[in-house]
């Protein structure tokens, strides 16, 4: 963790908000947004949550935009409230970050032990509420902006990306996951990226989305919903793009659960035919370039993980799908 002060920060906001208790740094609570969050129970009693969000994501402008969107649904009790600073402000910009305060969100993630009917059903629900109530910001019609960096991806891969990485890897001798990203390689040289970069988009609506709704962000006591975490990666893009992440994270390998899923979002929020066949190309991208992210992340950007096997798990899972396809 950098060398942050987390007691500067807490100056800026209102007695009541300030620490009554150690403020206990949990880095990036086993996450790779690069985030650093600290814990701490407050005067008033509250237990809360300071965030730095990461430098590549802390534009005042985009985190006030989160925060708007946060704010909008927060009447929900899975939602974190966002405390304000002495200045009314949701944001304090110190040290060269933007820092956030909130209630801490109590429960254990959704993937606490094998996906249950129950944790399904409740989390897809809540998912389509939440999409309601973001397209009531308002919506438009446009090719999902995450679809198409995901095909200009693939484009860029089949375009040389693929043999730099190749090298790039190879020259890693002590990396100890050298050699599952070189299998990673291996596999994805015998894609055609020609076809998967030539893919049809439609045109979708937009509108606020989580873009990172993963099941471990999805908070339980017992089958009740208590909390909803990591919002960083919040823009605007089809519902589609949650839906696919969500799915392919949980219980990608499970047809059942998967019409299960699709049936409990779709009591809420039905999905267009458009929206149908986007969902199938989000699966597909994902299963090709998760494997080259992770690959990117700690051959080129020589990311540090909080969870030492994370990388590993990561690029044997990213085997796994590529193989599938």
């Amino acid at each position: 963790m950098p060398n942050l002060n987390p007691a500067q920060v807490l100056s800026q906001y209102q007695p009541p908000d300030q620490p009554n208790s150690a403020v206990v740094p949990l880095g990036n609570a086993g996450g790779a947004s690069g985030s650093d969050l600290f814990r701490y129970t407050a005067r008033d009693g509250s237990d809360l949550v300071l965030k730095a969000w990461p430098i590549e994501q802390s534009t005042l402008r985009r985190v006030k935009q989160v925060h708007t969107w946060i704010d909008h649904v927060s009447d929900l009790e899975f939602i974190p409230r966002l405390r304000r600073s002495k200045e009314g402000s949701t944001v304090a910009l110190t040290q060269g970050r933007c820092w956030e305060v909130a209630t801490w969100m109590p429960g254990s993630p959704a993937t606490t032990g094998s996906p249950t009917p129950e944790h399904v059903e409740t989390v897809l629900i809540n998912l389509a509420k939440l999409h309601l109530r973001w397209a009531s910001l308002g919506v438009r019609l446009e090719k999902s902006p995450g679809l198409k960096a995901r095909v200009e991806e693939i484009r860029q891969l089949g375009s040389g990306e693929l043999a730099q990485l190749q090298k790039i890897v190879t020259s890693q001798k002590d990396s100890v996951v050298r050699t599952t990203a070189q299998s990673w390689l291996e596999a994805a040289g015998r894609l055609d990226f020609r076809k998967y970069a030539s893919t049809e988009l439609d045109e979708l609506y937009i509108q606020p989305c989580l873009r990172d709704a993963r099941p471990e962000h999805f908070l339980f006591r017992d089958d009740r919903i208590t909390g909803l975490i990591d919002f960083g990666a919040m823009d605007v893009d089809s519902v589609v793009a949650d839906l696919s992440r969500l799915i392919l994270e949980w219980f990608e390998n499970d047809r059942t659960l998967y019409d299960f899923a699709l049936k409990a979002y779709e009591r809420v929020r039905l999905l267009s035919e458009r929206e149908s066949h986007a969902l199938r190309s989000f699966e597909v991208t994902s299963r090709i370039l998760s494997g080259a992210r992770w690959i990117r992340w700690a051959f080129v950007d020589g990311r540090v993980f909080d969870d030492p096997l994370a990388l590993e798990r990561g690029l044997k899972t990213a085997l796994g799908r590529l193989r599938s396809l």
